[in-house]
């Protein structure tokens, strides 16, 4: 296998940046350093879902059917492009996954999840 030269990679580069510029999903983002609260929850909500569809063994269309969403958005959410969306967007399609498992302890957990952060983070100051 040999690898590609310093022209093919920067060739490549330039390819991925132009799609990026078009608004076309290229890549898993990951989470800077730096990354406020809400990101960082948005991310995580971004990876719950991933998982799921993962281990559901769902494509981006069978999950957009059971979210009501278009396909494109689950790519959006399963690359972690967390600045296409606001937390309460990702936390309803979160939400209708757990509903959909038919499993009340899932919702259960989260909603007690959801209100202890509400309380810890908002109540506190």
């Amino acid at each position: 296998m040999t690898h590609p030269n310093r022209e093919e990679i920067l060739e490549i580069l330039k390819e991925i940046e132009n799609k990026e510029n078009k608004g076309e999903v290229v890549a898993n983002k990951g989470l800077p350093a730096n990354a406020s609260p809400i990101d960082k929850m948005k991310y995580q909500l971004c990876q719950n879902i991933s998982k799921y569809k993962r281990l559901k063994g769902f494509s981006n269309i069978d999950l957009s059917k059971l979210l009501k969403i278009d396909p494109s958005m689950i790519s959006r959410i399963t690359h972690c492009h967390i600045e296409k969306f606001k937390v309460d967007s990702l936390l309803t399609y979160y939400q209708v996954i757990l509903i959909s498992l038919k499993e009340p302890s899932f919702l259960k957990h989260f909603e007690e999840k959801l209100s202890d952060l509400i309380d810890n983070d908002f109540m506190a100051s």
